[in-house]
């Protein structure tokens, strides 16, 4: 766990719902409300933030990879949870 600042995962969070694919709302309070419940959804969730940061590391193996909309294409649990969490 990384408790010292902003997470590697909390910034893929954050670019994954600003990206087009990812279709939420256009204003930045409800994108930061946004943020705030997958964040607290994936804090609650143990298991599930396993697996995500583990596809996060096998997507960006180095923090000196820049994020793209290839690598965010590529994390599927990622796409699934976000989505699951605003059904």
């Amino acid at each position: 766990m990384h408790f010292g600042g902003p997470s590697p995962c909390m910034y893929v969070i954050c670019t994954f719902c600003h990206c087009d694919s990812c279709v939420l709302c256009t204003y930045d309070f409800q994108i930061s409300m946004a943020v705030c419940s997958i964040l607290y959804q994936l804090a609650t969730r143990p298991e599930e933030q396993e697996k995500i940061h583990e596809e996060l590391k096998q997507v960006l193996p180095s923090a000196d990879i820049p994020l793209t909309s290839k690598h965010l294409d590529q994390m599927q649990y990622l796409r699934a949870f976000v989505k699951e969490v605003f059904r």
